[in-house]
């Protein structure tokens, strides 16, 4: 049985490639470049899941895809390689259907992703998965794992991650952080606020030495996410 995926914001030149990495999954993949594009082709073509590279969508773009589908969305960093996004897929399907209580037995990889596919298409409330490296982002269920370990983040620490995931392209400042954070009450804090909580999520997220360090200091400005590539 073939299954349509839809594609956003991937290279142009890895078109040819990727089609043929889906095709092995049973999978009809197809491309756009824009969310706007996106959302005009859902509405005319059913899809069991979109896959979205990072570069290619923010906070409002999101937002924006949610209100008009209830399929999953796996979104990956735009640096990856085919092999590394194909891998981030599998690890954004597998969390899509573990989260929601269904279990997919199989191993054979090729079909286990159509599995995955299958299974998360089906679930009532469809989520949005963000994978980088090992780090595993749930927007609807407010969770984040690394390398599988769930990561214990206060509300404050999982709404500040939260704004530099979905918005991977962007830098901000501490007063953009604390306007966008605290809201009305963003005079009340400072710089030492935001850092003190910027400090604290750095460390729950370097669980071992080895993991990225997911959050980048931009000199002079403030931070912005680190795919960890």
């Amino acid at each position: 049985m073939k299954y349509n995926v839809l594609g956003i914001g991937f290279p142009s030149n890895d078109y040819g490639i990727e089609k043929q990495k889906w095709a092995k999954y049973g999978a009809c993949f197809e491309f756009v470049d824009t969310i706007q594009r996106a959302i005009t082709l859902i509405r005319l073509k059913q899809f069991k899941c979109i896959v979205v590279c990072s570069v290619q969508i923010n906070e409002e773009d999101l937002t924006l895809l949610r209100r008009n589908c209830s399929i999953p969305v796996v979104i990956m960093p735009s640096e990856y390689s085919v092999q590394q996004r194909q891998e981030c897929a599998i690890q954004g399907l597998m969390q899509h259907t573990d989260k929601c209580g269904h279990t997919v037995d199989n191993c054979n990889l090729d079909e286990y992703l159509q599995d995955c596919i299958s299974a998360a298409s089906e679930i009532k409330q469809p989520l949005t998965i963000i994978s980088a490296k090992d780090l595993c982002f749930c927007l609807e269920y407010r969770t984040v794992e690394i390398r599988g370990h769930e990561i214990n983040l206060t509300a404050k620490e999982f709404d500040i991650l939260s704004l530099l995931i979905c918005n991977q392209r962007q830098v901000f400042t501490y007063d953009m952080i604390v306007d966008r954070i605290w809201n009305e009450i963003a005079d009340c804090y400072s710089k030492k606020t935001v850092a003190t909580h910027i400090s604290n999520l750095r460390r729950k997220l370097k669980i071992e030495p080895d993991v990225p360090n997911y959050i980048k200091s931009v000199h002079g400005i403030g931070y912005k996410f680190n795919t960890g590539t």
